[in-house]
């Protein structure tokens, strides 16, 4: 039997409460951080005073009871952490205590606490990158000398064979006076050098999701390697340079949308005081397709170096040719189908007939192993584009004593795509699928 895709008419966005950019403001004491006002209990610490805190975690100086020695302690933000975050903990300390990286915040150990686990690092007089942005102490210098030392932190990380998966500036801590980093935040870390995923992390969600690839939404067909954490960085410095995120909304999804689909601004356009030739080197690390990056991080350092030179040497930037280094040492081959362009071609027009309002269903035929489940994968990235869910389901002759056991696969996959998007899309489904189902809605519970 061949393969069945139905492509789903394409569904209207749903609103996402509350995801803002996050803001430093004031750090008040340790006792007013903790629900409740008490403090934390970690075992042979004592805390002195918060440094930073996001949505899922928060760091602390703090000192070692035994010899009075000054560290950071990242723990929970919340009173109790979940088995989520407390596995990221966990795994950050496991992939971070390896790296022999100066540019690395190294920890020292992992401690268990009544909320779950905290992170012991090393001291820093750092600061963390999120709070000196939002308090527009970096000029245009002073964020190039950034750029070069997160990208040369970032090229060891790779050469270890580490993908970060969540550059971004919660988990970068800068010395302002010589703009050299500390690199945090390994809780999504891989050591696979390509990672095929399929669906987004949950612990990626909120401020974290300004600065993810597109390869890591799940929703591209396409793995997931260092050049992922390119993108990232171009994010980052995104930001850094003209005070705006790429793609801002109040909704997930909308911003997942924009890494997949929309370009965005260049950043002389926001901030004149960008150089053109700066603008064209972040936006061509957050360049949709991984070979459009750069490839290299020699290629990446040197045209940073060279924007350095020229503001320390000339006071501005000139226009030079980009990536002139740029040649991988590794023959890297695109992923991709190829012979099948007339197919992929009828596809992509009925995906375009769908997603004008229409409802259509195609046949895809063929024995076994010539390729039609990689035929219809191929145009998941339009899918996306489209801000449409792609879906599958297979049956397989090992369950075929499960009923509608393709269909059952396929209806979770589109669960947890829409559970992505928190808890006002998964009302808004809810109420779209009783809605539909009518009195028989109680079937579902």
């Amino acid at each position: 039997m061949g393969n069945l895709l139905k492509i789903f008419k394409i569904p209207e966005r749903s609103k996402i409460e509350n995801t803002t950019v996050p803001g430093s403001g004031t750090y008040p004491d340790v006792e007013q951080m903790i629900p409740g006002g008490k403090k934390p209990d970690i075992p042979g610490y004592s805390l002195e005073e918060v440094i930073f805190e996001s949505s899922s975690s928060r760091i602390w100086r703090g000192k070692r009871q035994s010899d009075g020695l000054l560290v950071l302690i990242k723990g929970a933000s919340s009173s109790e952490q979940s088995v989520q975050e407390q596995a990221e903990i966990i795994h950050e300390h496991e992939i971070s205590r390896n790296l022999e990286i100066d540019g690395v915040l190294r920890p020292l150990e992992l401690v268990g606490c009544e909320s779950g686990s905290a992170l012991i690092m090393e001291n820093t007089n750092c600061l963390p990158l999120r709070k000196l942005m939002d308090q527009a102490r970096l000029d245009l210098l002073d964020s190039l000398k950034v750029a070069v030392s997160l990208t040369s932190t970032l090229k060891e990380v790779h050469q270890q064979g580490i993908i970060h998966k969540m550059i971004n500036p919660l988990n970068i801590f800068v010395d302002p006076a010589l703009g050299t980093v500390k690199l945090t935040g390994f809780g999504q870390a891989s050591r696979l050098s390509r990672e095929n995923l399929t669906t987004l992390s949950s612990q990626l969600n909120g401020e974290n999701l300004l600065y993810i690839s597109p390869e890591q939404s799940g929703r591209m067909n396409h793995p997931l390697d260092y050049r992922s954490d390119f993108y990232s960085l171009g994010a980052t410095l995104y930001e850094l340079f003209t005070g705006r995120v790429p793609f801002e909304s109040r909704e997930d999804i909308e911003i997942i949308h924009g890494h997949i689909a929309r370009q965005p601004l260049s950043l002389d356009k926001i901030e004149p005081q960008v150089p053109k030739i700066l603008s064209r080197l972040v936006l061509k690390l957050m360049a949709k397709r991984t070979d459009e990056r750069y490839q290299v991080h020699s290629a990446l350092l040197n045209d940073l170096q060279i924007c350095v030179k020229q503001l320390e040497n000339h006071g501005h930037i000139s226009e030079f040719p980009l990536a002139q280094l740029d040649i991988p040492k590794e023959l890297q081959i695109a992923p991709g189908l190829y012979g099948r362009e007339d197919e992929i071609a009828e596809l992509e027009t009925v995906l375009e007939r769908v997603s004008q309002g229409g409802t259509e269903m195609v046949l895809v035929s063929g024995t076994a192993g010539v390729g039609k489940t990689s035929l219809v994968g191929e145009i998941q990235r339009s899918v996306a584009q489209k801000n449409g869910f792609f879906i599958s389901g297979k049956f397989d002759q090992l369950r075929h004593n499960i009923p509608y056991s393709a269909l059952i696969q396929g209806l979770r996959e589109l669960i947890r795509e829409v559970s992505v998007g928190g808890k006002s899309v998964n009302e808004s489904w809810k109420g779209r699928i009783f809605a539909a189902l009518g009195s028989s809605g109680h079937l579902m519970h």
